[in-house]
């Protein structure tokens, strides 16, 4: 009966050992993904003006004008 029981632990041991390795592989595969966005340039840069962040001029616009209606 105790070697059952010593035979159910280990077998328990090693499914929650196999489970850890597989979200090991998991996690660092993400960090690599996440390692390679953040080394590339960002996308959004317009290099037709040279690469400056252009402004928004959130208060011209016809946003900023009152209705009519």
């Amino acid at each position: 009966m105790q070697d059952t029981a010593v035979e159910k632990a280990l077998r328990e041991v090693a499914k929650v050992r196999a489970i850890r390795e597989m979200q090991m592989a998991r996690r660092a595969e993400m960090q690599k993904r996440a390692a390679a966005i953040m080394n590339r340039p960002p996308a959004y840069v317009l290099k037709k003006y040279g690469g400056q962040q252009l402004a928004l001029g959130l208060d011209t616009g016809a946003s900023a004008k009152p209705s009519a209606h």
